[in-house]
């Protein structure tokens, strides 16, 4: 009787770790490796560089937070060209 306990608390030992893992796997590759790349372009923009965009649409609210990034460097690079506009 203590024999099966004991196996019985270890299989669900077992199953709570590979769950534990898959789930942890599954949010680095959905949320962190997203926030990377969003924070790697957002360091780009920020160090000057206009011409860079974010790509990331692996669900509907990393595409929204891509396309709202582009449209305000879009901003950005208009306001840029029209006072370069006036200054000339």
């Amino acid at each position: 009787r203590d024999a099966s306990m004991l196996t019985s608390v270890f299989m669900q030992v077992i199953i709570f770790a590979t769950l534990f893992v898959f789930i942890y796997l599954l949010i680095k590759r959905v949320i962190i490796n997203n926030l990377k790349k969003i924070n790697d372009t957002l360091s780009q923009i920020t160090n000057g560089d206009l011409s860079v965009t974010v790509d990331v649409r692996s669900n509907k609210e990393f595409s929204s937070l891509s396309d709202d990034i582009n449209s305000t460097v879009a901003t950005l690079k208009r306001y840029i060209a029209e006072s370069a506009a006036r200054i000339d």
